[in-house]
Protein backbone atom coordinates (compact mmCIF):
# COMPACT_ATOMS: atom_id res chain seq x y z
CA UNK A 1 0.00 0.00 0.00
CA UNK A 2 1.55 3.36 -1.11
CA UNK A 3 0.85 6.42 1.13
CA UNK A 4 0.05 9.62 -0.79
CA UNK A 5 4.04 10.58 -1.08
CA UNK A 6 3.53 7.00 -3.42
CA UNK A 7 6.33 5.37 -1.04
CA UNK A 8 5.95 2.53 1.55
CA UNK A 9 7.90 5.44 3.86
CA UNK A 10 4.30 6.71 4.71
CA UNK A 11 2.81 3.17 5.83
CA UNK A 12 5.53 2.76 7.81
CA UNK A 13 6.01 6.20 9.37
CA UNK A 14 1.78 6.08 10.27
CA UNK A 15 2.78 2.39 11.86
CA UNK A 16 5.35 3.88 13.86
CA UNK A 17 3.82 6.21 15.21
CA UNK A 18 0.36 4.28 15.93
CA UNK A 19 2.41 1.72 18.08
CA UNK A 20 3.88 4.73 19.99
CA UNK A 21 0.60 5.68 21.08
CA UNK A 22 -0.44 1.87 22.17
CA UNK A 23 2.19 1.42 23.43
CA UNK A 24 2.12 4.58 25.66
CA UNK A 25 -1.34 3.16 26.22
CA UNK A 26 -0.72 -0.17 27.85
CA UNK A 27 2.24 1.81 30.45
CA UNK A 28 -0.56 4.67 31.28
CA UNK A 29 -2.82 1.58 31.98
CA UNK A 30 -0.76 -0.18 34.16
CA UNK A 31 -0.01 3.02 36.30
CA UNK A 32 -3.58 3.98 36.44
CA UNK A 33 -4.84 0.26 37.03
CA UNK A 34 -2.77 -0.29 39.95
CA UNK A 35 -3.30 3.01 41.53
CA UNK A 36 -6.77 3.44 41.41
CA UNK A 37 -6.88 -0.44 42.20
CA UNK A 38 -5.17 0.79 45.32
CA UNK A 39 -6.88 4.26 46.10
CA UNK A 40 -10.19 1.72 45.56
CA UNK A 41 -9.62 -0.29 48.20
CA UNK A 42 -8.68 1.56 50.95
CA UNK A 43 -11.99 3.25 50.56
CA UNK A 44 -13.71 0.20 50.62
CA UNK A 45 -12.27 -0.95 53.56
CA UNK A 46 -11.80 2.52 55.56
CA UNK A 47 -15.86 3.10 54.96
CA UNK A 48 -18.21 1.51 57.35
CA UNK A 49 -19.13 -1.41 56.11
CA UNK A 50 -20.91 -4.44 57.45
CA UNK A 51 -18.05 -6.84 56.76
CA UNK A 52 -15.15 -7.70 58.71
CA UNK A 53 -12.75 -6.51 56.28
CA UNK A 54 -8.90 -5.03 58.15
CA UNK A 55 -6.59 -3.14 56.45
CA UNK A 56 -4.47 -6.39 57.45
CA UNK A 57 -6.61 -8.96 55.34
CA UNK A 58 -5.85 -6.97 52.31
CA UNK A 59 -2.50 -6.21 52.83
CA UNK A 60 -0.84 -8.01 49.96
CA UNK A 61 -3.34 -6.66 47.70
CA UNK A 62 -1.96 -3.53 48.06
CA UNK A 63 1.47 -4.57 48.33
CA UNK A 64 0.92 -5.93 44.44
CA UNK A 65 -1.20 -2.61 43.53
CA UNK A 66 1.82 -0.59 45.03
CA UNK A 67 4.73 -2.83 42.98
CA UNK A 68 2.39 -2.89 40.28
CA UNK A 69 2.89 1.34 40.47
CA UNK A 70 6.45 1.15 40.63
CA UNK A 71 6.71 -1.20 37.82
CA UNK A 72 4.57 1.10 35.75
CA UNK A 73 7.01 4.02 36.32
CA UNK A 74 9.94 2.22 35.79
CA UNK A 75 8.51 1.51 32.43
CA UNK A 76 8.51 4.44 31.84
CA UNK A 77 11.91 5.17 32.60
CA UNK A 78 13.22 2.98 30.29
CA UNK A 79 11.08 3.69 27.70
CA UNK A 80 12.71 7.16 27.66
CA UNK A 81 15.69 5.99 27.54
CA UNK A 82 14.91 3.22 24.60
CA UNK A 83 13.89 7.32 22.52
CA UNK A 84 16.95 9.03 23.76
CA UNK A 85 19.40 5.78 22.54
CA UNK A 86 17.18 5.53 19.68
CA UNK A 87 18.09 9.70 18.99
CA UNK A 88 21.61 9.04 19.60
CA UNK A 89 21.32 6.11 16.61
CA UNK A 90 19.83 7.75 14.23
CA UNK A 91 20.55 11.60 14.70
CA UNK A 92 23.84 11.69 16.02
CA UNK A 93 25.46 8.65 14.58
CA UNK A 94 26.51 6.83 18.40
CA UNK A 95 27.19 3.50 17.56
CA UNK A 96 25.12 0.24 19.24
CA UNK A 97 27.37 -1.01 21.96
CA UNK A 98 27.53 -2.31 25.61
CA UNK A 99 24.48 -2.32 27.84
CA UNK A 100 23.27 0.98 26.49
CA UNK A 101 21.82 -0.55 23.54
CA UNK A 102 17.92 0.29 22.76
CA UNK A 103 17.77 -3.09 22.39
CA UNK A 104 18.20 -3.19 26.16
CA UNK A 105 16.03 -0.76 27.03
CA UNK A 106 13.49 -1.85 24.98
CA UNK A 107 13.29 -5.41 26.26
CA UNK A 108 13.24 -3.93 29.87
CA UNK A 109 10.49 -1.71 28.73
CA UNK A 110 8.23 -4.79 27.95
CA UNK A 111 9.05 -6.63 30.60
CA UNK A 112 8.48 -4.14 33.32
CA UNK A 113 5.48 -3.23 31.34
CA UNK A 114 4.33 -6.04 31.43
CA UNK A 115 4.91 -7.11 35.11
CA UNK A 116 2.97 -3.96 35.90
CA UNK A 117 -0.36 -5.58 34.01
CA UNK A 118 0.28 -8.75 36.08
CA UNK A 119 0.78 -6.97 39.63
CA UNK A 120 -2.98 -5.25 38.25
CA UNK A 121 -4.25 -9.37 37.99
CA UNK A 122 -2.57 -10.87 40.85
CA UNK A 123 -3.50 -8.20 43.38
CA UNK A 124 -7.43 -7.98 41.64
CA UNK A 125 -7.34 -11.38 42.93
CA UNK A 126 -5.58 -11.33 46.37
CA UNK A 127 -8.40 -8.47 46.93
CA UNK A 128 -11.32 -10.51 45.69
CA UNK A 129 -9.57 -13.42 47.92
CA UNK A 130 -9.87 -11.38 51.07
CA UNK A 131 -13.03 -9.76 50.56
CA UNK A 132 -14.25 -12.95 49.99
CA UNK A 133 -12.88 -14.45 53.23
CA UNK A 134 -13.99 -12.01 55.28
CA UNK A 135 -16.49 -13.41 58.08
Amino acid sequence: MKGPSGGTQWHAEETYKGLIQIALSCLRFGIFANGGAAVALLAFIGKENQTAITISSVKAAMVVFIVGVTLGGLAHLTAYLTQLRLYGESALGDEQRGPWRHNNFLTATIVLGAGSVIAFAVGSLCGVAAIQAAP
